[in-house]
């Protein structure tokens, strides 16, 4: 029993050191006991991957990621990844996928088109696009706002409490058909020549 609770004691206080590691002064007692004893047995892309590095105040920012995949290039949320038996990266899930259209953004250059980079981006369809790490030559990590995190400052700025709530979906017109529906039955506005 006081094994347990012992293990679990220890647990608590080096989980908060660790997670809190982003906002230690250089120098720190505190620091240094995570760089000398227990990040050394955290996976590196834990690290990379997540905002354990960064201060408290932006702890709520999202990772996105630009991957170089066979030579394809790609951006999105970082929402998992992967690691093998002996701990190297073995893929990466992002949402909000998109691809860089290199072909056509090279076309245009060459052609002496003024092209605004961030309208080469295709959006690609689904919920989560799964990369091999086997296929990725080199990627890029950002740590950006989310809309949370935006929501909250410009309520602390503003010293009052804000609620974004998403618009309605706009109602699309429905396109005249051959039938239509009538008391609950579908009639035909064909009429037949007898």
């Amino acid at each position: 029993m006081w094994l347990w609770a012992l293990c679990f004691v220890e647990g608590l206080i080096n989980g908060n050191l660790v997670n809190r590691y982003g906002s230690y002064s250089e120098g720190s007692v505190c620091k240094w006991i995570c760089d000398q004893f227990l990040l050394k047995h955290v996976s590196e892309w834990q690290i990379l991957f997540t905002t354990i590095t960064l201060p408290d105040q932006d702890k709520e920012k999202a990772v996105e990621v630009d991957v170089m995949c066979a030579g394809t290039l790609y951006k999105g949320r970082l929402v998992n990844w992967f690691t093998d038996p002996d701990g190297n990266l073995a893929g990466i899930f992002v949402t909000e996928a998109a691809r860089f259209r290199r072909d056509d953004w090279n076309r245009d250059q060459a052609g002496g088109k003024e092209g605004v980079r961030e309208d080469y981006w295709r959006p690609i369809p689904g919920a989560k696009l799964y990369l091999a790490a086997s296929s990725i030559s080199n990627y890029n990590i950002r740590y950006v706002d989310t809309l949370e995190s935006s929501t909250a400052v410009i309520s602390q700025a503003l010293g009052m409490e804000i609620t974004i709530t998403p618009a309605a979906p706009e109602k699309v017109p429905s396109l005249p058909s051959d039938e239509s529906e009538h008391n609950g039955k579908t009639t035909s506005s064909a009429t037949s020549k007898s």
